[in-house]
């Protein structure tokens, strides 16, 4: 709504409208940006309203004064990002996350396959 309302004032009414329908197309529920079948005239009391509305509005963030300081952490953070590429091992992912006793249990509901539901063999063969 804060944005609706920033457009509004910057005099960027056809934005507004624009935020305002995707904001409704959203967030149906409620309808706190009007309901979806709503007339014009109702969406401009409802622009209206917005526009006149005082919201609260978020804490202006703090401008370092020394953009030197700015530029040095961005030059730290670039370079402790390392990126670095490994092979992978189908085998070895498997065998970090296959616990023994859940694969022991799906083993034997697969031994009786031509006895259980076509349900439990699909589960079972989604599971493995």
């Amino acid at each position: 709504m804060i944005r609706v309302q920033d457009a509004l004032l910057a005099r960027m009414g056809p934005e507004a409208l624009a935020l305002l329908r995707a904001a409704r197309e959203v967030w149906p529920e409620g309808d706190v940006f009007g309901s979806s079948d709503v007339e014009p005239e109702e969406e401009l009391d409802l622009l209206k309203q917005i526009f006149q509305a005082n919201l609260p509005r978020p804490p202006p963030e703090t401008i370092a004064e020394d953009d030197d300081e700015g530029a040095e952490l961005e030059e730290e953070e670039l370079e402790s990002v390392q990126l670095s590429e490994k092979e992978f091992n189908i085998l070895d992912f498997i065998k970090r996350f296959a616990n023994p006793s859940i694969v022991r249990s799906y083993l034997l509901l697969l031994k009786s396959y031509s006895r259980n539901t076509p349900h439990t063999n699909h589960c079972v063969a989604r599971m493995l």
